[in-house]
């Protein structure tokens, strides 16, 4: 061996030597730091989340707040307006006959059968 290997195999054994085998961590040790670390990341996680949708919620709410000053007036459809507001009928209708009955509100139900194989007299 030459000069330069030695210094390097006693310059690895003092660093073996001064290092202790107490300051390397056991594995509970590190299994709790790793659980610890876990952990404040999604304590973290859940905060920046509830701040996101706490901010959510706000802005909606004050959307849908009214402007300062002016009332809000209710939507007026311009379909349902007219169509619950006029009486409509078509141009044709006064030349149809006018009869005394209307078949399908005084007589709701079709008369049926005394035969029940028979069905409706109709």
């Amino acid at each position: 061996m030459n000069m330069s290997e030695d210094k390097m195999k006693e310059s690895i054994a003092k660093s073996h030597a001064a290092r202790d085998a107490a300051s390397v961590p056991g594995f509970d040790e590190t299994w709790l730091a790793a659980e610890a670390r876990y952990l404040a990341e999604r304590r973290k996680f859940r905060m920046v989340t509830g701040v996101a949708v706490s901010l959510a919620l706000v802005a909606i709410v004050i959307g849908m707040l009214p402007p300062d000053g002016q009332q809000t007036l209710p939507e007026f459809e311009l379909a349902s307006g007219l169509m619950n507001s006029t009486l409509w009928s078509a141009p044709s209708d006064i030349l149809m006959p006018d009869y005394p009955i209307d078949i399908y509100e005084d007589i709701p139900e079709i008369p049926v059968s005394t035969d029940l194989l028979e069905g409706a007299l109709l």
